[in-house]
């Protein structure tokens, strides 16, 4: 699969039991992400759902065409998932009155029912996503920022890289809505992937 492709759910779908790192930047809400239509209905959208009932347990899928059946498989194989959409975590920041600590603080994991929670319950080992409306041109420059930071640090100092500065160039923007997208770019990290990098 190309670094960048047209959103296709099923592209995706197939492609996650095959990379290592995942980046999904479309259109969210909760247990979704996808696009929209003119008249503002989504569509093409890739649901949590799909994504827990497709990789879950040890069962077997049938592809029809290869005409193989392959085994189900759970999520451990991938080191990072970047789902930066709207509210792909939900809708709570777990400091969300003490504006000091959210600033400071990233780690929190994903509500149920989210499609980032998806990912997490699967064992992925970190799964970044937002919990508020997320403004395209602060998502896109924490991807660029943090991709450029991962070739040296480990994921979690990456994003947490990434992370302080959008938040210093959303501040010096003057635009609330882009310091709440950045204040909002959260991490669920798995106990055994703090020092984890993009490659082994």
């Amino acid at each position: 699969m190309d670094a960048f492709q047209e959103w296709n759910p099923n592209n995706i779908l197939d492609a996650i039991s095959h990379v290592r790192f995942l980046t999904l930047i479309a259109h969210g809400f909760y247990h979704w992400m996808g696009k929209f239509t003119r008249t503002g209905e989504p569509v093409d959208d890739l649901t949590g759902f799909e994504i827990y009932n497709r990789y879950k347990g040890t069962w077997h899928w049938w592809d029809y065409l290869t005409r193989k059946s392959y085994p189900m498989q759970g999520l451990g194989h991938l080191r990072v998932v970047l789902l930066l959409g709207c509210k792909t975590g939900g809708d709570k920041h777990p400091y969300e009155r003490d504006r000091d600590k959210k600033e400071k603080t990233m780690i929190a994991e994903p509500q149920p029912g989210t499609i980032a929670e998806a990912f997490w319950s699967l064992c992925a080992k970190v799964v970044i996503f937002s919990t508020t409306d997320a403004w395209s041109p602060i998502v896109k420059e924490f991807v660029r920022l943090f991709y450029e930071y991962a070739q040296t640090k480990t994921i979690v100092e990456a994003a947490q890289a990434a992370r302080n500065e959008v938040i210093r160039k959303a501040k010096g923007m003057g635009d609330f809505r882009y310091v709440e997208t950045a204040y909002n770019i959260l991490m669920a990290i798995k106990s055994d992937a703090k020092s984890l990098r993009l490659a082994p």
